[in-house]
């Protein structure tokens, strides 16, 4: 493959690959699934086959930073050679889906109220995340919050950073549970837009009646108007009409119509 000569990221991060001792498919294995081992050697190279074709590839924050934490290169470094930038937040975003928060635990002292108002605000700039997605950034939230909880200093780190610390720990609390409560209005809403959907495109069932031809139960009274009846009968006799088994339903003649056809023959015959 093709090596572009304009793309700085590919021979630094294959540097930084080499200098951990590992090969593309273990560095990608190490993003726990955010970088392929296609798109690492994509990124090294610069370039992609499309069509036959090799063409520039593109690429985002989120996945220099997940590349650059594999090998051990300094994100911020990775950045600026990338030509990007990104929010602490979306690095502690990262860092989450690559680790997790109790493997991140045991490899340093995590400040996990920091994590937590990371994910948060990850979550507020990013409206266009599928819901399964946010459901599990949520939950990953819920750990952070009761590691915070756990880790929240006492009085004896002094009153000042304890009640700086609590403050900030219950704004944040707020913001999750908010955060959960619409979550979970948003799935119920489309759970009721697809149900009226379905309920909307079938329609219940019909009648015995309305099986074979008599009554249009769900209908009002000028839905029921015969197209051969005259125009001057008024809407209750219509209904009448058509409930005795007149010719819109396929029921025959009725009563009232077989009277109403001999008057007017009559009366075009002359008679009196």
């Amino acid at each position: 493959m093709t090596k572009r000569e304009d793309w700085p990221l590919g021979p630094a991060l294959r540097a930084a690959r080499e200098r951990a001792g590992l090969s593309a498919r273990k560095a990608a294995e190490r993003t726990n699934g955010l970088v392929s081992s296609g798109r690492w050697y994509q990124l090294e190279s610069g370039v992609q086959k499309a069509k036959g074709q090799e063409v520039p590839i593109g690429t985002t924050p989120e996945t220099v930073i997940a590349a650059a934490l594999a090998v051990g290169w300094d994100v911020d470094e990775a950045l600026r050679v990338a030509g990007l930038v990104a929010t602490e937040s979306v690095v502690r975003v990262v860092e989450t889906k690559m680790y997790g928060p109790d493997v991140r635990a045991d490899t340093e002292e995590a400040n996990w109220i920091l994590y937590l108002e990371a994910l948060l605000d990850y979550i507020d700039h990013h409206s266009e995340l599928p819901s399964s997605e946010v459901a599990t950034l949520l939950l990953e939230c819920e750990f952070l919050a009761k590691r915070a909880m756990e880790h929240q200093p006492g009085l004896d780190a002094g009153i000042d950073e304890s009640i700086e610390y609590s403050s900030l720990l219950n704004t944040l609390l707020t913001q999750l549970r908010d955060k959960q409560r619409t979550h979970r209005y948003g799935e119920k809403e489309n759970s009721n837009d697809l149900t009226t959907q379905a309920t909307t495109t079938s329609g219940p069932p019909p009648t015995e009646g309305e099986k074979n031809g008599a009554g249009n139960p769900r209908g009002k009274a000028e839905d029921l108007i015969d197209p051969d009846q005259p125009s001057d009968v008024d809407a209750t006799t219509q209904s009448d009409y058509d409930l005795a088994g007149g010719w819109r339903r396929g029921g025959g003649e009725s009563e009232t119509r077989r009277i109403r056809r001999e008057q007017d023959e009559a009366a075009e015959r002359g008679d009196s």
